[in-house]
């Protein structure tokens, strides 16, 4: 079972830092923005902005190997086709953008991951 799979087919939101983590790790490095899938530290937040049976989006911050802490927000659409998940991978908001607090803050803030400059957006099917 991939990441992807793990994620979405939990039954509620609980428990969901291992996938979320497994997730956003083997998405960064299949896209070679972190070298391993062992690049990941654990995640330090996480909140559930939606979940649904065919619809997962959660953000939060997670730590790199190099004790770094970068945000994420991933959207995941079971609706998009019937044989694959549309995702998104927001990783690494673009702090120049924002004013300081509002970069401290700014995972508590948003809604949606477009009010916000993100550093690397990751698509796909999986």
């Amino acid at each position: 079972m991939n990441s992807l799979t793990a994620l979405l087919s939990r039954d509620s939101a609980a428990d969901l830092e291992q996938p979320v983590e497994a997730f956003v790790a083997d998405a960064l490095a299949d896209a070679g923005v972190w070298s391993s899938r062992r690049a990941s530290d654990g995640i330090q937040t996480l909140r559930v902005v939606e979940w649904g049976p065919k619809r997962v989006r959660v953000c939060g911050k997670i730590w790199n190997v190099d004790q770094t802490l970068h945000a994420f927000w991933i959207d995941a659409d079971d609706r998009a086709t019937p044989t694959s998940t549309a995702w998104t991978l927001y990783f690494d908001v673009d702090e120049t953008s924002i004013t300081a607090r509002r970069a401290r803050h700014v995972l508590d803030l948003i809604q949606d991951p477009g009010e916000v400059a993100w550093l690397v957006t990751l698509t796909g099917p999986k």
